[in-house]
């Protein structure tokens, strides 16, 4: 009988671990402290390696984002893959809606640019 209550104790801790681990997960992912990588289009002023830029995207429904830095200006339009803190696209929130990136270029990593969502003016 004893060892019966031991057993369901053991389960009892694993089941509270699991589930504290779920819940820690979606924490983290909910605040973007996992990245995911897109292959965006990125239309730019030349960038220099370890320049950070502040860009923008439209909340469009693209399988393909379109990243905006220098106010619009560009010098060069290219797709490339970029390493994403943040939803790039917000299912509830209207299509009109503008993310802001923090972005930062470095070609030591891969991939080169990585962006992080900004606060929203």
């Amino acid at each position: 009988m004893n060892q019966s209550k031991s057993t369901h104790a053991v389960w009892l801790v694993l089941a509270s671990l699991l589930f504290g681990a779920v819940v820690v997960w979606g924490y983290l992912d909910q605040n973007h402290y996992f990245s995911h990588i897109q292959v965006t289009k990125i239309t730019s002023r030349a960038w220099e390696n370890h320049q950070a830029k502040e860009c923008a995207s439209w909340n469009a429904r693209s399988d393909k984002p379109i990243l905006e830095c220098d106010e619009g200006h560009s010098e060069f339009q290219q797709d490339v893959p970029v390493r994403f803190y943040g939803d790039t696209r917000r299912d509830l929130d209207p299509d009109t809606l503008r993310l802001h990136w923090a972005c930062q270029k470095s070609e030591e990593s891969h991939p080169p640019i990585t962006c992080r969502a900004a606060s929203q003016p």
